[in-house]
Order: structure tokens, then C-alpha cells, then sequence
């Protein structure tokens, strides 16, 4: 009995690993793949790395600049998730607190403008920035006083 719990939850063990075991893109449905190419261009890369979360999508990710050797982190992380047959659900940018450039490069400029008025002269959005885009639409997530969420017309959708 002990030995047939034991190989039960070594292969428990397993399946919980394989759910978010990196794949390669060879792995990768076909329709996933096409998919990314058309809605995530900037993920057709070749350090972008495949998983599949417990979800059961796939998700691709890049990292863009930082040095892991010096333990600095990205300047962005560009993550797009994709159900098996092909259909995009979200791509999301974390953009680093220390990438300013990056920041005003990405972030839509009416959004720039609505958190400067939020944080009244305070510093130009610090901490991290998350702008996604989904079916329904984009927010972007940033520190302007507040942590605030806006829509892409600079409308606030939350504020924490």
C-alpha cells in the first residue's frame, strides 16, 4: 500500500511540473504559433521562451535588456498567453521602475500626461508600469500618486 501511495504522488509530482515545464517552440500548436506572429510580433524572437501554465495556455515571454549577471532586471518582460486552438487572450508589458526611456517611449502620451497631473509635481512614474492589451480593449497600470489603472483614452479604471 505504501509503495502505490508513494508512485501516486511521484506521478502527481510530475503533472503539476509538466504543467509549467518550458517547451520549446516545436512543441507549440501550429495555430499558436500563427497566432503569436500576428499578435505579438515582438515575441517572434529567438530568446523568447514557451510555457504552458495550469490553464492549460500557452505562454510566451521575452525579456528585453537588464544583466542577469549583474542581478539588474529587464527593462521589460513582454508576456502573451494564447488558448491551445490558436485564440490570444492577453499580452501584458511589465516595464521596469528604472527604465524612464522606456516608459515614455511605451506609455501613450494622454496617459503620461493624466498621471503627471495625478502625482502633482511628484516623480515621473515611479515603479513599475504594466500596459496590456486584450480583446477588450488596453490598460495601463502605474504608479501616479496612487497605483491607477487607466483605459487607453487616460480614463481611470482603478485606483488602489
Amino acid at each position: 500500500m505504501k509503495k502505490i501511495a508513494i508512485l501516486f504522488s511521484w506521478a502527481l509530482a510530475g503533472v503539476i511540473t509538466a504543467q509549467d515545464a518550458a517547451l520549446t517552440e516545436k512543441d507549440v500548436p501550429k495555430k499558436v504559433v500563427a497566432a503569436r506572429n500576428k499578435k505579438a510580433k515582438a515575441l517572434k524572437n529567438k530568446k523568447t521562451t514557451w510555457s504552458k501554465n495550469a490553464a492549460g495556455e500557452f505562454v510566451a515571454e521575452l525579456k528585453i535588456g537588464g544583466n542577469a549577471a549583474e542581478e539588474t532586471p529587464p527593462d521589460q518582460t513582454l508576456t502573451a498567453r494564447f488558448k491551445e486552438d490558436g485564440t490570444w487572450i492577453e499580452t501584458e508589458n511589465v516595464l521596469s521602475p528604472y527604465g524612464e526611456k522606456v516608459k515614455k517611449k511605451l506609455v501613450p502620451k494622454n496617459i503620461q500626461k493624466a498621471c503627471a497631473k495625478m502625482a502633482d509635481g511628484g516623480p515621473f512614474m515611479p515603479g513599475g508600469v504594466t500596459i496590456k492589451e486584450s480583446p477588450s480593449g488596453m490598460t495601463v497600470e502605474a504608479s501616479c500618486g496612487d497605483r491607477v489603472t487607466f483605459d487607453k483614452k487616460a480614463k481611470v479604471v482603478k485606483k488602489e
